[in-house]
Order: C-alpha cells, then sequence, then structure tokens
C-alpha cells in the first residue's frame, strides 16, 4: 500500500478491478462520493480478492464504498478500521450492506472485524441475528462502545450458530460493571451448553465466576464435542479420521495444546456418548 498506489486506483478510468488476494487501504485524508463509490466499484468486480483491510475516514460519502463491498461475496476476511460516521452506522444495521454480506448464501466470510469504530448495542444485535445464516468463523467486535444488551443478544444467538470457533469482544464498556459481568458470563454459560463450535473466547477474565465453566466447554468444542451429536459407536480405527473431519485433528501441536486438552479428548472417547446428555 501507499497514498501513490490508492490515488492511482480511483484515476485511472481504465482499472476495472484488481488481480490481488490482499488489500490494505489507509488514507488519513476524506475521499469523495465519486472516490468511494469508484473504490466500491472496483472492489466488488476484484473477485480474486480474499483480504480487504479498509483503514479509511468513513464519512457520509462512504456509504456506496459499503454497497461495493456487499457485493464482494469472495472476500474471506473484512477488517474496518475507521472513524465514527453515522453513514457507518447505517451500513451495519439489519438492512445494511454489511449485513446483507453476511446474510448473501453466496459470500465467503470467515472473519470480520470491526474494532475501534464506536459501535453500539444495536450495531452488534443487527449482526448477531443474522450470524447463524453466515459462515463467519472468526469475529472481533473489540475497542467499541458495546454494552450488556448487545453481549446478552450475541449470547443468546450463540446455540444457533455453528461455525463461529473464536471471538473477541474486549475491552468494551460491560466490563466495567461487575453486575453486567457476572450476568453476561451466565448467559454465555448457557448458550455454550449448546453451542459445539465455540473453541475460544477472549474475555475469561471478565468473568471470575464463569470462567471455569467457559473453559470447560471451550475445551470439549476444541476436544470434538460436535461429533457427540451421532449417537452411533464408531469403530476405533476411525477416530482420527473421524475427529479430522469433526475439526479436531488427532495429532496435537504441544505449542498451541496443553495437556487438558489431551485429557479432553480422552475424555470424550471413554465416556461417549454418555456425555451427550451431561449439563
Amino acid at each position: 500500500y501507499s497514498p501513490q498506489i490508492t490515488s492511482y486506483l480511483l484515476s485511472n478510468p481504465r482499472i476495472e478491478h484488481l488481480m490481488v488476494e490482499s488489500l490494505y487501504i489507509g488514507q488519513a485524508e476524506r475521499l469523495s462520493y465519486e472516490e468511494y463509490t469508484r473504490l466500491g466499484y472496483i472492489i466488488a468486480r476484484s473477485v480474486q480478492l480474499k483480504d480487504l483491510d479498509l483503514d479509511l475516514p468513513f464519512d457520509d460519502e462512504a456509504y456506496e464504498l459499503f454497497e461495493g463491498v456487499a457485493n464482494a461475496i469472495n472476500i474471506e476476511d473484512l477488517y474496518l478500521n475507521g472513524a465514527r460516521r453515522q453513514k457507518l452506522y447505517e451500513a451495519i444495521e439489519c438492512d445494511g450492506p454489511l449485513t446483507r454480506l453476511l446474510q448473501n448464501p453466496q459470500n465467503q466470510l470467515k472473519k470480520l472485524t470491526l474494532t475501534r469504530l464506536g459501535l453500539r448495542d444495536e450495531h452488534l444485535i443487527a449482526i448477531a441475528q443474522v450470524l447463524p445464516a453466515s459462515r463467519l468463523q472468526y469475529f472481533d467486535f473489540s475497542h467499541n462502545s458495546i454494552q450488556s444488551e448487545g453481549m446478552l443478544e450475541f449470547a443468546r444467538q450463540l446455540p444457533r450458530i455453528h461455525t463461529l470457533t473464536m471471538f473477541e469482544s474486549q475491552p468494551n464498556p460491560w466490563e466495567w460493571q461487575e453486575s453486567a459481568r457476572d450476568i453476561i458470563g451466565a448467559a454465555l454459560v448457557h448458550a455454550l451448553m449448546e453451542n459445539t463450535s465455540i473453541r475460544s473466547m477472549f474475555c475469561l477474565d471478565s468473568f471470575p465466576n464463569a470462567a471455569p465453566l467457559l473453559w470447560y466447554y471451550t475445551t470439549l468444542n476444541c476436544a470434538g464435542r460436535p461429533l457427540l451429536r451421532s449417537s452411533q459407536p464408531i469403530p476405533d480405527g476411525l477416530w482420527p479420521l473421524v475427529l479430522e473431519r469433526g475439526g479436531c485433528p488427532a495429532g496435537y501441536d504441544e505449542s498451541r495444546f496443553g495437556t487438558a486438552e489431551h485429557q479432553a479428548v480422552f475424555f470424550l472417547l471413554q465416556t461417549f456418548p454418555t456425555i451427550l446428555s451431561f449439563r
């Protein structure tokens, strides 16, 4: 990235699309309506683009940029960081371009980062309600203005979300009140009783009372708890293949997984399928 490249993209009408997989565009100065529209047009037509990082002043004219991003269904990793503007918030609301992208059955988005945008409860709620229909695996909404209402709705949707494996939610104002932390922690525990996809959450320290149970359920998910949805016995020789298909490779990297995760795998295999009904 360089400012000259951005200027060239916006000023050359012959450029219809980009033959790149990764694109970072940072711009300290505001763009015009025509420039945001042109940038959105190029992004939407760049079918090889997988990783898009936008660090822009998202002022009122930027809405057209989001319309282009909503049509970029091949993007797998979307990172947005920028100034707080009303049009940015409208893009994230229930009928906005970003929520439409998540609802599009053809979209390939797996990683979504929305940080330092001043997002409020209504924005997280709008996104959480469409996550069950998405393929998202990682969601970072840290460094915003999320209160307990947004977090509780996010937790309420978790049992219906089957692809999300990791989320980051702090810092946000919800963690400043002990009573809110206890309520949200209990809601997340209740959600993870049913959710079998979440393997990591970067907020356990905020829930001293709920942390042991949250760790317990995420550890079981790492060990292959989704496999327990099946009531059919699995031959011993097939377990390595089944674990791999279930998202839990038989070979563990010690630098990434500790002995507790190994014990969880053994526990699952030993008690299968009895644990299926455990709460």
